[in-house]
């Protein structure tokens, strides 16, 4: 005779209710391990700002806008200094005083080799002049009292611009970055070699022992991606080491000592003066560099960077944007290829961060005139024929509004054993927005209205693990608070 098989009977015990309660965001978490997170971390972001505790909408890019003349009045007009259709390559902020008045002007590199400039006292435009080559760096300088525009090219030679004319300085060296240090500009071609002017003039090339002269460092560390003066000294960053050089009086008595080295390739596109520290990035890590060591920070943020083989990164007004390929929902925003179409936001003071998605980056600048301050964006897209400029709106320049997502890591709160029984979930949101929330078993999802006070949404789902997803296309979103009430039961077999 068959024996029937014996089966088990489960039992629930008698749940426990938990409430959780969130009212500070803290920002993204994409390194550690999920279960153990919280609802302060989010896994992942798009599009959204950390403000004050609050999930906020993130940064929108929109056409340049910028006073003309002084005072700032708080009208502004928008940038348009190209005299023909074609590309921004490049923006640079050209400090200007003439006859003991400002007269900045807004310089702008385009496709076609041009030096456009636009007056910032009268949105006068012109045509400086026409490169052979597309600029690669900028710097400001005064030379012989007239505040001048440093501008290099890495097969043309250096450009001297003075207000509306340029001169081109045939014999100076290719250089693709360049500074000024103790009245000599600094430059490096990307390869192994540090160049230095003649003192007190940034235009004059003539190799002698007192005058202009050049620095091979060929060793390990591979070329010279970027050079930047720092605490009296000139640091050299190379693709895997940092030098230090010391650039008092005769040339004779340059003095350059390596200070660190590293197996990880450090991104010269990535380094910024950070004012108190050097920031830059090494594959994809965030290091802080005093001018003695370096130390990693914000492991947790830069775990969302997918590909770091294009890395930019631009520092404006205590802001640190790297624009990269973040990891994606699988959405395409605006048409744009998610190649460097990331900006991670770290600011410096606030320890606020951002996220945005859906514009390629090519340039990054602060813009100050006055008491106005912008920063300024040229896109490496098809919408790269005019400057822009990031807004606080999240609204894009096309009156596209990209979608802004804030999704939880799937969280057990620690008890992986239990059962968890999401009763119901209070939202305060100012504006209206969609939310999902999904455990391993089922998902729901409930459009939720905006309130100046917490929104009670029934949920009754169960499951092992818990995830929350807020999102919206509308503009704006600010939501300050969160708060779960769930019952918990440890699984058991009753025979």
């Amino acid at each position: 005779m068959a024996t029937m098989a014996k089966f088990k009977r489960e039992a629930i015990p008698k749940r426990k209710r938990h409430t959780l309660n969130v009212n500070v965001f803290k920002g993204i978490d994409a390194l550690n391990e999920e279960g153990l997170m919280g609802f302060n971390r989010c896994r992942y972001a798009s599009n959204i700002r950390f403000v004050n505790g609050a999930i906020a909408n993130g940064f929108g890019i929109e056409l340049a806008k910028v006073p003309l003349g002084l005072p700032f009045n708080g009208n502004l007009n928008n940038v348009n200094v190209l005299q023909v259709p074609t590309t921004v390559q490049k923006v640079f902020n050209y400090k200007r005083t003439a006859n003991g008045m400002i007269d900045d002007r807004l310089v702008v590199l385009d496709s076609n080799y041009r030096i456009n400039q636009l007056k910032l006292t009268n949105g006068g435009t012109s045509v400086i002049n026409t490169m052979a080559m597309w600029a690669t760096d900028f710097a400001n300088y005064n030379l012989n009292g007239d505040d001048v525009l440093i501008c290099t090219s890495l097969n043309a030679g250096m450009y001297v611009i003075n207000g509306d004319t340029s001169t081109q300085i045939s014999n100076s060296p290719s250089m693709t970055s360049i500074c000024i240090h103790y009245e000599r500009l600094f430059g490096t071609n990307n390869q192994f070699s540090v160049y230095f002017s003649e003192l007190m003039n940034p235009a004059g090339w003539e190799i002698s022992p007192e005058g202009a002269g050049e620095i091979k460092i060929k060793d390990e560390g591979g070329r010279i991606t970027k050079i930047l003066p720092f605490r009296n000294n000139l640091y050299i960053f190379k693709e895997h080491a940092i030098y230090r050089m010391t650039c008092f009086g005769s040339p004779s008595d340059f003095k350059i000592e390596k200070v660190l080295a590293t197996d990880q390739v450090i991104r010269g596109e990535t380094v910024c003066d950070g004012g108190d520290k050097i920031i830059f990035m090494a594959d994809s890590d965030i290091f802080l560099f005093d001018g003695f060591s370096a130390r990693r920070a914000f492991g947790e943020i830069t775990a969302f960077i997918k590909n770091n083989t294009r890395l930019k990164a631009f520092y404006c007004k205590n802001k640190y944007h790297i624009c990269t390929e973040i990891y994606t929902d699988g959405m395409v925003l605006n048409n744009i290829r998610d190649e460097n179409s990331g900006i991670i936001t770290i600011d410096f003071v606030s320890g606020e961060t951002a996220f945005f998605r859906g514009g390629r980056i090519r340039n990054m600048i602060p813009l100050s005139y006055g008491n106005y301050y912008a920063t300024l964006v040229v896109l490496d897209s098809s919408a790269g024929y005019a400057v822009y400029m990031l807004n606080e709106t999240g609204e894009m320049m096309t009156g596209f509004s990209p979608k802004k997502s804030w999704r939880s890591a799937n969280v057990n709160f620690g008890k992986p054993d239990e059962l968890k029984v999401i009763k119901r979930i209070y939202l305060s949101s100012l504006y209206p927005l969609t939310m999902k929330v999904a455990t391993n078993l089922e998902e729901k999802e409930f459009t939720v209205l905006g309130s100046n006070k917490p929104v009670c949404i029934p949920v009754n789902l169960i499951g092992d693990t818990v995830r929350v997803e807020l999102s919206t296309e509308a503009v704006p979103m600010f939501v300050t608070g969160i708060m779960l009430e769930l019952d918990t039961g440890r699984r058991y077999y009753a025979n």
